[in-house]
């Protein structure tokens, strides 16, 4: 008997190794993640933050229509000014287009709430919208922090498969859309805001080593049985042609539990990103626009620099003082006698 329960569980051991996965006895992808990704992760960041950009937003919007929206703005990780340049609807059979307002308008955000601001010429700006955030939950990123993040969840990829409530799936080597990549899959907690609750839900992200270790695109559906058929996907398209790639086009996919087919709802193409170094955040504030802050939120002051001079020049004060005291002691100190 004990020979026979040692074949079955060698037999049993062979077929998970064979199987291979994250379920395979002794892997552990999420080390495997980390260990092959991470030495990128600082470097991408860096790279894909302090950045202005103008892309241009089509959806769908009725049949025959689209909505186009052109922007222009800068963010750095969770904050952003993004100002609406046109905002047209378009007949897609005839070209026609009509304005749907919001050309004045500014969405801002910061890592303590969004705003949103018209301009009214010599009048100045005017509040059209604030969101304070509640404790613990974080705003999301911008849209275009994909390359090294996940906007809707305000984490980097890193963090979410560092974050002990994640469940890191499999870490391996794959092909996606013509593409030789890498794939995470990871199980995760994230807010509904339909149905204001967390839930759980299972995504896989896609990286491309060829291209500096960008996310080139993603595939999540939700983890709920019931709901389980639809999917969310998302492709993300490069231009890898110097020394970085740079990000210049997104596609969202929607398949809805039930239908038989997914529906492209949002295209956004990027015209121009370009790094611009460290951003200063009293930009992203209601403050940049001549209006106060919302009401308890209070900014930590920066420790002003002239300090550092101030500090730096007394020091110098200090030390030549000190030579020059010295200095005097040993020029009228006694002869050394025999």
């Amino acid at each position: 008997m004990h020979r026979s329960a040692q074949r079955r569980q060698a037999v049993f051991t062979a077929l998970a190794v064979a199987l291979g996965g994250a379920d395979a006895v002794g892997s552990d992808p999420r080390g495997e993640f980390l260990g092959e990704y991470e030495p990128h992760a600082a470097g991408l960041k860096a790279r894909y933050t302090g950045v202005a950009a103008r892309y241009r937003v089509l959806s769908p919007l009725g049949p025959g229509k689209e909505q186009r929206t052109l922007v222009e703005g800068k963010f750095d990780h969770d904050h952003y000014l993004l100002a609406v340049k046109e905002n047209t609807v378009v007949e897609l059979a005839t070209g026609r287009a009509e304005s749907l307002g919001g050309e004045r308008c500014t969405e801002g955000r910061n890592n303590r709430y969004a705003f949103r601001v018209e301009d009214r010429g010599a009048d100045g700006y005017r509040l059209l919208r604030l969101e304070q955030y509640p404790p613990g939950r974080p705003p999301e990123l911008s849209a275009l922090c994909f390359p090294y993040a996940v906007p809707h969840l305000n984490k980097s990829y890193l963090d979410l498969a560092k974050d002990p409530t994640s469940r890191v799936i499999s870490w391996g080597e794959t092909a996606w859309r013509g593409k030789a990549v890498k794939a995470l899959r990871v199980e995760f907690t994230v807010y509904h805001r339909d149905e204001k609750r967390d839930v759980r839900a299972e995504c896989t992200y896609y990286f491309s080593p060829a291209e500096g270790w960008v996310c080139v695109g993603s595939h999540s559906h939700p983890r709920d049985p019931a709901r389980a058929a639809g999917y969310t996907e998302n492709i993300f398209a490069y231009d890898s042609a110097g020394e970085w790639a740079v990000p210049r086009r997104s596609e969202l996919w929607y398949k809805e539990n039930g239908s038989t087919d997914p529906e492209r709802v949002r295209v956004t193409e990027i015209e121009s990103f370009v790094p611009v170094g460290k951003l200063n955040e009293a930009d992203f504030r209601l403050t940049a626009f001549g209006m106060p802050e919302p009401e308890g939120v209070v900014w930590e002051k920066p420790f002003p620099r002239y300090w550092y001079f101030v500090g730096a020049a007394a020091l110098f004060g200090i030390l030549a003082l000190l030579i020059r005291y010295f200095g005097r002691r040993t020029a009228t100190a006694p002869p050394a006698t025999a």
